[in-house]
């Protein structure tokens, strides 16, 4: 941990003097100003100088402090050598909202931090994922944010390579078996016990849970898990009827569907993935079920239009991607600076009533 800390701090300095090289007597933090931006002691901040000044980019004047040195002229910077590692953000796809604000997290903090930055599409597949995840580090890149693609819950070799040779590694949203690295996710399993306990606090008796297969990832274990545990908890009671398992393509879902309102016309409330709600719609189109009036939604994300929010009202539960997406970066990049830590994260998802939002 000091390394990665001592390693932020000299880069931190060294982008001051980058930016600043040839004001004269230009004066740089004062130890006591680092150690609040850094919430660090002043030994890794007095090493940083310390290895600045042998570097000749820093002098000390006893009793005024650090300066940037006259030596160092705008035409040298050259030879400063920054660390700007170039790390890769593996993705299925950006189509979703999600996906976006995992994105712009990840760029942000990159560009906060003077990490260069390439997204790499897995376009849902596991073999291209497995090819850039073996290309990758051979092109350069010094690591990897890896949001796994949909497998069964399988995990492919070259990851386990990766995680084995102690490359640096983050994963989002999805948890790999048997795969030691950082993992930064929303609190699934919570975000459906407060579902179910939100639902119930509005009277709702009859609720259904639309999902894919269990097996699918860990994060739709986490929410079926905790879908059936929310139950209980709030009802007192788990059925089969609560739980709705589609798959295959969007017409043999909607078929799915169409079978499950059948037999259960008095479902009051279907939960299901914002991405994944026509079906649904088109379900409920087809038997004449009024959204929101006979039926709500409550949706993983807001992936809706704004007239389709208006129309639907539905019950939001909504992740924050962007804050996934730059506690990711942050992980990636303390890893690539020492910090050998496996950081696990999961965020609060926050429940949104759409139902009184001005038309």
């Amino acid at each position: 941990m000091y390394s990665t800390v001592y390693k932020k701090i000299e880069n931190y300095l060294l982008e001051i003097i980058t930016q600043n090289a040839g004001t004269p007597d230009y004066k740089l933090p004062s130890e006591r100003a680092l150690s609040i931006t850094f919430n660090a002691s002043r030994k890794p901040i007095r090493h940083a100088y310390s290895n600045l000044i042998e570097k000749g980019y820093v002098v000390n004047i006893h009793g005024k402090g650090y300066f940037i040195s006259e030596r160092v002229q705008p035409e040298s910077l050259s030879s400063i050598g920054l660390d700007h590692p170039k790390i890769s953000l593996v993705i299925p796809s950006i189509q979703t909202q999600f996906s976006h604000d995992i994105l712009a997290g990840v760029s942000d903090f990159c560009s906060n931090h003077k990490m260069e930055l390439s997204i790499q599409l897995s376009d849902a597949s596991t073999e291209k994922e497995a090819y850039l995840i073996r290309s990758l580090p051979l092109s350069g890149v010094k690591g990897i944010i890896l949001f796994p693609v949909d497998n069964d819950n399988s995990y492919h070799s070259e990851i386990l390579k990766l995680s084995l040779r102690k490359y640096p590694l983050v994963l989002v949203d999805r948890m790999l078996p048997n795969i030691r690295a950082s993992f930064i996710s929303s609190e699934n399993h919570q975000a459906m016990v407060n579902a179910v306990d939100f639902l119930k606090k509005k009277h709702f008796k009859n609720l259904v849970y639309m999902t894919p297969p269990s097996s699918i990832d860990s994060t739709t274990d986490a929410r079926i898990n905790g879908f059936t545990h929310g139950l209980l908890r709030s009802y007192e009671i788990a059925t089969p009827k609560n739980l709705l398992i589609v798959d295959g393509s969007p017409r043999q879902r909607q078929n799915t569907i169409l079978r499950y309102l059948r037999e259960h016309p008095d479902t009051e409330v279907i939960i299901v993935g914002g991405s994944q709600r026509f079906p649904v719609l088109m379900a409920a189109q087809d038997l004449n079920i009024r959204i929101p009036e006979d039926m709500k939604l409550m949706l993983f994300d807001d992936e809706l239009s704004p007239a389709e929010r208006n129309t639907l009202k539905p019950y939001i539960l909504q992740q924050d991607g962007y804050q996934i997406g730059y506690l990711a970066a942050e992980a990636l990049y303390n890893q690539l600076y020492g910090d050998s830590r496996m950081v696990v994260k999961m965020l609060p998802v926050t429940i949104i009533d759409t139902s009184n939002d001005q038309d």
